[in-house]
């Protein structure tokens, strides 16, 4: 299953799934190896292995991540050049949420009250909001100061429950989440929402459907069977 999904992200061409990808595998290598009291050597190799496995894929596949790995050269690990498009969206909406930081300039506005015509033309002036192409930015954008310390708040605290309780799958959607919503508003789509909110209660509420059957073993066994299904 994993080599499967490995392969799905892959043909997505999603940068920051596969950066998600990588920190995920790697974490739970040696979350695996520590449980298990193997040597941290097999993570090594294990992340060796994966390395390899990426780079073949670059190279029998040179379609977006391919290119930009053909095409790397120093110059190319300069801000500007690895966000592209992004690192001019990011500045504009910087300095426009700057210039309303306490409040925000809110939800159903006209993007032609706050861009430039030079502005428009990297921001599409015709789209139903200022796009930002990172959730932080846009809720300080959207919402001020006050409400990028609450979402900062809530994904700080969920981080420290999931450590705290030991809940490894929640642990793993939030880092999947903190990456992809560096660049990308995952918030700002109906279909964002429905995939964190669907999964975040998932993996909250796993142990306490499980607890109550923990006393006996073969009824929880079969809790979880039932509950899988």
């Amino acid at each position: 299953m994993l080599f499967f999904f490995i392969i799905c992200i892959y043909f997505f061409q999603s940068r920051s799934g596969i950066l998600v990808l990588i920190f995920i595998l790697i974490i739970s290598l040696f979350y695996y190896l520590h449980s298990h009291n193997k040597n941290y050597w097999y993570g090594l190799s294990g992340i060796i292995i994966v390395l390899l496995f990426a780079f073949t894929l670059t190279k029998l596949f040179p379609s977006r991540v391919g290119y930009l790995v053909n095409k790397m050269t120093i110059e190319q690990f300069q801000p500007e050049k690895m966000l592209g498009l992004r690192s001019d969206i990011w500045q504009i909406t910087y300095q426009i949420a700057m210039e309303h930081k306490m409040w925000g300039i809110g939800t159903g506005y006209h993007n032609g009250y706050y861009l430039t015509e030079s502005e428009a033309q990297i921001i599409n002036k015709h789209s139903a909001f200022i796009n930002a192409h990172n959730q932080y930015l846009q809720t300080f954008l959207d919402h001020g100061i006050l409400g990028l310390i609450i979402l900062v708040f809530i994904i700080l605290y969920s981080l420290y429950y999931a450590i705290r309780t030991k809940n490894y799958l929640l642990l793993m959607l939030l880092i999947s989440i903190c990456i992809n919503i560096f660049f990308e508003s995952m918030l700002e789509r109906n279909k964002g929402i429905f995939a964190f909110n669907l999964f975040f209660c998932l993996f909250i509420a796993k142990k306490i459907f499980l607890q109550p059957f923990a006393q006996n073993e073969r009824k929880g066994r079969l809790c979880k069977v039932v509950f899988l299904y």
